[in-house]
């Protein structure tokens, strides 16, 4: 009388943190990135990414539901609320990350280096899209080659170090996690 094992695991609980860690990560990505622009005299801006990197490991967890999309949009209306003063910035990139990730995912072989490249092409398309949304509610006046070397260089290159760490120490997760479509 063995009990059969389900197979799929169940995300009830982090189906419940993730509202939670969410709003955190939206206060911690802007307050980190307070600091690591103190240190550097404001002349490097190294924004932290743990939202994205959360979004993405939801959409790995639940797929890309109508949950997913409603709580980006309001992880995106309140970091647009509380860092710019616009909603509309990351409260359109975000969901719009989450379908391009759903139709990304498709063409991809689950491994270490294919889910680092979709952590960084996740990443650079949430620094251009806001970069670019920015520029068309005029909140920034750097031409776009200051915004690389000035921004996303240094962003991507931190959030490549966090992602990696990730993924070394979330192997398992990955590798033997299904490609959800």
């Amino acid at each position: 009388m063995s009990q059969k094992m389900n197979p799929k695991p169940s995300y009830t609980k982090f189906k419940w943190f993730f509202p939670i860690l969410g709003i955190l990560f939206v206060l911690l990505d802007g307050r980190l990135t307070m600091l690591f622009s103190f240190f550097s005299n404001s002349r490097n801006i190294c924004s932290v990414q743990f939202l994205l990197l959360l979004i993405i490991v939801a959409y790995f967890c639940f797929g890309a539901h109508f949950y997913l999309y409603t709580w980006t949009i309001v992880f995106g209306v309140l970091y647009d609320l509380y860092y710019y003063g616009n909603v509309g910035i990351f409260a359109f990139c975000l969901p719009m990350m989450v379908f391009l990730l759903n139709h990304m995912i498709h063409y991809v072989r689950p491994s270490l280096s294919a889910y680092m490249m979709i952590f960084l092409l996740c990443t650079i398309w949430v620094l251009y899209g806001s970069y670019f949304m920015q520029c068309i509610f005029q909140i920034v006046q750097i031409d776009f080659v200051g915004y690389m070397v000035l921004y996303a260089a240094p962003t991507l290159l931190f959030s490549a170090l966090v992602y990696y760490i990730a993924l070394l120490y979330g192997r398992r997760f990955f590798l033997h996690r299904p490609l959800v479509a």
